[in-house]
């Protein structure tokens, strides 16, 4: 409907991968009207390393061997 405004939530999904870069994975939206989302330039924010990733890179693949095939 043009014209129409609704309070709406939108759910982002946030993913690391394995070299430490953060990856968007999606985003959904909801019927819930109490959840806000201040969110702004998320993307500029999202786009940095991880903080001594390789070493919890490394324990991750300790602990999950699977996961980390090359």
């Amino acid at each position: 409907m043009a014209g129409r405004v609704s309070k709406r939530a939108v759910y982002v999904v946030l993913g690391i991968n394995r070299e430490g870069n953060k990856e968007l994975l999606g985003l959904w939206s909801g019927e819930a009207e109490a959840e806000g989302l201040a969110m702004n330039n998320i993307a500029k924010r999202w786009n940095r390393l991880i903080k001594n990733w390789r070493a919890a890179a490394s324990h991750f693949a300790i602990l999950f061997p699977e996961r980390f095939k090359a």
